[in-house]
């Protein structure tokens, strides 16, 4: 990513942050538009929830495949950089 993108995404991430007081249905109409825009792979549609602590290494992040109905949960971290592989979730 270039350095306005990445200033761009950083200022988003933020703004999604601070969505999770206004509530669960706005955050999570919110998180799916953020994770597409970091570059985040929904091959399937949108997945059920991803909470808003969950941190995902975006060295690659076209490594990263998250499926429909899927759930991350609270303060998981995904680190792609060593695997020569996709990641599916």
């Amino acid at each position: 990513m270039n350095k306005l993108k990445r200033l761009y995404v950083f200022i988003k991430y933020k703004g999604l942050r601070l969505t999770r007081f206004l509530g669960n249905k706005y955050y999570k109409k919110k998180y799916y538009k953020y994770f597409k825009l970091c570059g985040i792979d929904f091959p399937n549609g949108m997945p059920k929830y991803i909470n808003y602590d969950v941190d995902f290494d975006l060295v690659a992040p076209e490594k990263i495949h998250i499926g429909k109905n899927t759930v991350i949960a609270k303060s998981c971290k995904c680190f792609e950089r060593l695997l020569y592989e996709n990641i599916y979730f």
